[in-house]
């Protein structure tokens, strides 16, 4: 494992990540939202980067043949406290033989990884799935805007490790021809999009995301105490401004799709 790597993982094993900002009333309406999307007859399911088991717990409500697959160990603890099947494993190298589970599922996960990394997951979801996959990211998301600096290093990247911002288009071509679109739809708060050129000006100033400390681990020298994040005149008008004055549409902040392979 690369220093990189390793400093990755240490972000998502750290305990802060999931106290009580993961366990708040948002996400839990997230976690009950997500699972009605699941058809009711699936028997057998596995649930790939399940964290601490916000959703896993839902699933597990309604469903009894549930296994739930992290590579940070830390939060699959939570999950093994709940008396579920917890498994410390690789998404992009599942342990499982082909067609294993009737559906499997990945909520806010896929944002996180590099784009080979992402597609090899999605691979190994329709190898292991007998017939759906259900995926959740968050829609239309600004990437810069969650954006932060390290003061140790001057890294800038994104506070929640997101690679890449999510579309409707992008989501109906995640994968092959031999699945089909059963559902797509989004969910959760409604919210502005501050367009990117605002954000940028405000960084010019020093207007980067702020965060607690130890909540964020920089992800090329380790840094979690020390991040950039000045406001003055000039940092308010740009990353402020735009929402409050400008008539900016609204979007909901994630966005569910339900996948089913098409019959052979």
């Amino acid at each position: 494992m690369s220093l990189k790597e390793e400093i990755s993982l240490n972000h998502y094993e750290n305990p802060n990540l999931w106290g009580e900002t993961y366990w708040n009333d948002v996400q839990l309406e997230r976690a009950r939202q997500t699972v009605e999307h699941v058809p009711e007859t699936v028997h057998s399911i596995l649930d790939i980067g399940c964290g601490a088991g916000i959703v896993t717990r839902e699933l597990k409500r309604r469903f009894h043949m549930l296994v739930s697959l992290d590579l940070a160990r830390g939060p699959l603890l939570q999950v093994k406290n709940a008396q579920i099947l917890a498994i410390q494993g690789d998404a992009c190298h599942l342990p499982f033989r082909e067609r294993t589970f009737e559906a499997v599922v990945a909520t806010e996960l896929i944002e996180h990884l590099p784009d080979s990394q992402r597609r090899q997951t999605l691979n190994e979801m329709m190898r292991v799935s007998k017939r759906f996959i259900l995926l959740t990211v968050p829609f239309r998301e600004v990437l810069e805007y969650g954006q932060v600096k390290c003061a140790e290093c001057g890294c800038v990247f994104n506070a929640s490790r997101h690679t890449k911002s999510f579309y409707t288009v992008d989501m109906k071509s995640l994968i092959d021809s031999n699945w089909s679109v059963r559902k797509i739809q989004t969910f959760g708060p409604r919210q502005k999009r501050i367009p990117v050129i605002f954000i940028i000006l405000a960084q010019m100033f020093g207007g980067y995301m702020a965060v607690r400390r130890a909540n964020v681990t920089c992800p090329q020298c380790g840094n979690m105490e020390n991040y950039i994040s000045r406001r003055n005149w000039m940092t308010r008008l740009f990353s402020g401004g735009p929402s409050r004055y400008l008539p900016l549409p609204k979007f909901n902040n994630w966005i569910v799709v339900l996948y089913e392979r098409k019959y052979d």
